[in-house]
């Protein structure tokens, strides 16, 4: 079977309700293999219907006519399933989710995914993946959102502050504005559930000094109950800068920038 049936294939697919396959399922399904299927692909991604991930990726991406400028369809559209083709548990976090839970003040250039595995960055047409690991990424609470082309998983707020805490996307005082955005979306439980998983004492005191800081001492309180189990020490607000004078007793932090000139 040759080019133009991969074609009809590639729109069988998208008929299917996914804009995304393997070569191995084109291989499958068409009886190509070796040379011949590489050929009769890449002939089809030069009509940019079709893109792929990566040089030595085998997964593609369909890109539908309204997309072919961008060089690719939205990331929501076929992340999961890219995702799970590499076996790698994730979810959209950091400033992405930010985004996506309302924030507003970052306009980022980046897809923020958090991936159990480190991933090189991705680029696919207008669109960039950066891949940040954490060894927590099963346990973090996450949401299933429900699109059109597919599922996305995504971090909860409480998730999300706490991972760029710990992931450093941004300076401390970004973060605090985060807090200050999505705080008010924090659920008691989901909260203690994301502390826990995460087990990062010193983030925790961070999380704890900006809630405060941001005015949810509700919140502040819960985080506050889990660190009282638990030893931990001076740390610095702000990783990477000098130690200062202004040392926050109730929550071990050593106050080393000025929140209100970092925002």
């Amino acid at each position: 079977m040759k080019g133009p049936h991969v074609a009809q294939l590639v729109e069988q697919i998208q008929a299917e309700g996914r804009l995304s396959f393997a070569a191995s399922e084109i291989r499958k399904r068409t009886g190509l293999d070796g040379v011949n299927l590489q050929v009769a692909l890449y002939r089809h991604a030069a009509t940019g219907s079709i893109a792929k991930l990566s040089r030595k990726s085998d997964f593609f991406v369909i890109v539908p006519p309204q997309y072919r400028s961008m060089g690719s369809p939205p990331v929501e559209d076929w992340l999961d399933d890219y995702m799970s083709h590499l076996g790698q548990p994730y979810y959209l976090g950091l400033l992405s989710a930010a985004t996506v839970h309302g924030s507003s003040h970052f306009a980022i250039q980046e897809t923020q995914v958090v991936t159990k595995e480190w991933l090189r960055p991705l680029t696919i047409g207008r669109t960039r993946l950066r891949f940040f690991q954490s060894n927590a990424v099963t346990k973090m609470p996450v949401e299933r959102r429900t699109g059109f082309w597919a599922q996305l998983s995504v971090s909860t707020p409480e998730t999300t502050i706490l991972d760029v805490l710990r992931l450093r996307p941004c300076g401390i005082g970004r973060a605090l504005l985060l807090v200050k955005d999505l705080a008010s979306k924090f659920e008691a439980g989901l909260l203690e559930r994301a502390i826990a998983a995460s087990g990062d004492t010193p983030n925790a005191q961070r999380l704890g000094f900006l809630l405060e800081r941001a005015g949810r001492a509700d919140m502040a309180m819960l985080v506050k109950r889990w660190l009282d189990d638990r030893p931990h020490r001076v740390v610095p607000l702000e990783t990477g800068s000098p130690t200062a004078s202004l040392h926050d007793r109730r929550w071990n932090v050593d106050v080393n920038v000025n929140l209100d000139a970092a925002a």
